[in-house]
């Protein structure tokens, strides 16, 4: 069975190559390609190609590199790539890559700042360094807390919180969660304020059904 789980696994995820390639976002087509990386190079749940992983990811980390991808979404396109490398089993790749993410981090705005020190964090977390991933949520927290539009700081919250999940702290995910449906209930614009409620609520269930 499991061997006909991988045939599928792999038939999905080559038709997932295949869409990525027609994409005109280069952010999403960074992580469509992490993201096939990641399932092709994990042995135990994923199809366990580790070269055909190290290609898919190879290509993301490059473009994520170049000048497609502006200044501003530099980082989300990092962290997707780190992730990938980190799901594939990589890690020395995932290791170069976060530590790339990690120097960008400082010379970002608040709301950017904080989804890339989320993003590290989870990283971090998937490498099994508990203590590196706390640091890095804590500091991602403060800096949401700081910002100054309630949208922005709602989102960066929600960063945070799903940062936190990931991370299985389910308390101080679900601390942060409510502090952001708190900020969302500030926002001006009624379609964005519906959203981030909507986000931080989902967020909240979500944290109360995990084991």
């Amino acid at each position: 069975a499991l061997m006909d789980d991988r045939a599928a696994a792999r038939k999905a995820a080559t038709a997932a190559e295949k869409m990525a390639g027609s994409l005109a976002d280069p952010v999403l087509k960074i992580e469509v390609l992490a993201g096939i990386g990641g399932l092709f190079g994990d042995k135990q749940d994923g199809i366990g190609d580790p070269k055909k992983a190290q290609e898919l990811l190879a290509a993301a980390e490059e473009l994520a590199g170049g000048d497609a991808v502006t200044d501003r979404f530099r980082a989300q396109a990092l962290a997707a790539v780190a992730m990938g490398y980190a799901n594939a089993d990589l890690a020395d790749r995932a290791e170069a890559v976060v530590g790339r993410l990690e120097g960008l981090i400082e010379t970002l705005d608040q709301r950017p700042k904080v989804e890339a020190l989320a993003a590290a964090a989870n990283v971090r977390a998937k490498r099994g360094e508990g203590e590196k991933s706390a640091a890095l949520l804590e500091s991602a927290a403060t800096t949401a807390r700081a910002i100054e539009g309630s949208a922005n700081r709602a989102y960066a919250l929600l960063a945070v919180g799903n940062a936190m999940k990931s991370a299985g702290d389910k308390e101080a995910a679900a601390a942060i969660a409510a502090e952001a449906e708190q900020a969302a209930t500030k926002i001006g614009d009624p379609e964005q304020q519906k959203d981030a409620i909507q986000q931080a609520r989902t967020l909240q269930t979500t944290l109360k059904t995990m084991p």
